[in-house]
């Protein structure tokens, strides 16, 4: 690559039929060989020259990337290119040539490794004619076997770049994070924010829907118009701050430098990245939202700060940039944003695109969080549970089974965790066959039982009646009681949550 980086196959725009406007600058450059194709190192390979350059869609019908190239005889096939033809033999090479793409994490092609068997015409051995591959071999043909060891190289290439790139996304976050604040000192320590407050998986994904469908539609006027801006308010700065360090960009913060990577490519990136698979380390998108979460602190929350004139996105409010909190201000007008905070939010097609997007990453991921926080949360309910109900001979169950007249609560959260473990309509409503049920086995079923085998009409009924009772009265009422209870309040925020992450 004329440019330095990885090979150009990595800018030809894979799927595009048209031509990149770089297109003049883009060359695959070959960076390795085998001994006797040492030639070949350091040779460019101009765009659209050759047949290699169809991985990456260039000259395909409809741009679409070729999974592989393979040309069983190059002397028959047009458009192969020589490299160092036999001029003795009038240029005639004789051979095969096969290549696959390398692949990046999110697909895209970075280079390429390919095999030939060329000679040139009337010789008897390996000749060095070079049709684009990085290898060498008699003259004949390549059997599937030799494609099927070429695809596995590859493959082991590939999962070499994905750590690489998973490394490199490291340290670009890392370094963002230190240049995200004007050259402020940045703060220390990791940002320590509990996700409860901000995790929403269906108000997430509809989010991302809405902004993808904007993206989608936007034109290079939006773009420009966005970028057009004297300088954005410190909201809108900051939330695409953090966009580019979430996206592994890096930004020196100030408008000026922000502003150059508002571009095409960007927009790209942010169409291809999975809101659940792109952040699902929440501690690790916090850091990268940092800068969003500093200005939230005084003007209020992102969902707020998107909303207009529409209708308003109700959202918690915040204290310190640490999470939701009851203490917050909150403007006049109620979405969460004081004067013109926000504005470049709302004012543009592009803003209104990329803060729909950042609160959507936001919610999916904060979710996810969650999920594993209440699945912890659980196991540690899981445990408690034992510790109390050891055996049919606990003093818990001799206790709850000695009721002659069973407590309200009582009766109501037995009800509820033997409906759970399988039991019918007409024994949970039956004191004395309630009784006879409430033993170790129930408790060992109730441990063993996992929130998504649970019918979601039971996981509902669980919820609103852990959340309509108030645990001090469970406690007056029966410890035994009590550590069902929490055990209950547990299994059903695991289970709620798991009905929307699975939606």
């Amino acid at each position: 690559d004329s440019r330095g980086g990885p090979a150009a196959a990595a800018a030809a725009a894979p799927g595009s039929s048209t031509p990149p406007a770089d297109a003049a600058s883009l060359v695959l450059k070959y960076v390795q060989a085998s001994a006797d194709h040492n030639f070949m190192v350091g040779q460019k390979l101009p765009y659209g020259t050759g047949v290699s350059w169809a991985l990456t869609g260039a000259g395909t019908p409809g741009g679409k990337a070729a999974a592989e190239v393979l040309v069983p005889d190059v002397a028959t096939r047009e458009g192969v290119h020589f490299f160092r033809p036999d001029k003795a033999a009038g240029g005639l090479m004789l051979g095969a040539y096969y290549a696959v793409p390398l692949v990046g994490t999110s697909g895209e092609v970075l280079g390429m490794l390919g095999v030939d068997t060329l000679a040139a015409a009337g010789s008897g051995g390996a000749g060095g004619g070079g049709a684009g591959g990085a290898g060498g071999g008699k003259r004949g043909s390549l059997g599937s076997e030799d494609q099927e060891f070429i695809r596995e190289m590859a493959a082991a290439v590939n999962a070499a770049i994905a750590r690489d790139q998973q490394a490199l996304a490291d340290v670009v976050l890392q370094a963002s994070l230190l240049r995200v604040d004007d050259g402020a000192a940045p703060s220390s320590g990791p940002v320590d924010l509990d996700p409860e407050g901000y995790a929403d998986m269906p108000g997430g994904l509809r989010l991302f829907k809405e902004a993808l469908a904007i993206m989608k539609g936007l034109t290079d006027d939006d773009l420009d118009k966005f970028r057009s801006m004297d300088k954005p308010d410190d909201a809108t700065l900051a939330a695409l701050r953090a966009i580019l360090a979430a996206a592994g960009e890096v930004a020196d913060g100030d408008w000026k430098d922000v502003r150059q990577r508002i571009t095409r490519q960007l927009v790209d990136k942010l169409l291809k990245m999975d809101p659940h698979g792109a952040w699902a380390e929440w501690q690790a998108l916090c850091q990268a939202l940092r800068p969003l979460l500093e200005v939230e602190a005084e003007v209020g929350k992102l969902d707020g700060l998107m909303a207009g004139e529409e209708e308003r996105l109700g959202t918690p409010e915040v204290t310190e940039g640490r999470g939701p909190s009851a203490g917050g201000e909150r403007s006049s007008s109620g979405g969460g944003a004081l004067g013109d905070a926000g504005e470049g939010l709302r004012s543009s097609a592009f803003g209104r695109a990329l803060g729909r997007w950042l609160a959507a990453v936001r919610k999916v991921s904060a979710a996810n969080a969650m999920k594993k926080v209440l699945e912890a949360k659980l196991a540690k309910a899981n445990q408690a549970l034992m510790r109390t109900f050891q055996g049919d001979g606990s003093s818990a169950l001799t206790e709850l089974r000695t009721y002659r007249v069973p407590p309200k609560i009582t009766f109501q959260v037995l009800q509820a965790v033997l409906l759970l473990s399988g039991g019918s309509e007409d024994d949970c409503h039956n004191w004395g066959k309630m009784r006879i049920l409430t033993n170790y086995k129930l408790i060992k079923r109730l441990t063993e039982l996992k929130p998504g085998q649970a019918a979601g009409k039971l996981i509902k009924h669980c919820s609103k009646l852990t959340k309509s009772l108030d645990e001090e009265d469970v406690r007056q009422e029966s410890m035994a009681t009590l550590a069902l209870f929490k055990w209950l309040q547990h299994f059903a925020k695991a289970g709620e949550l798991l009905a929307q992450t699975s939606s």
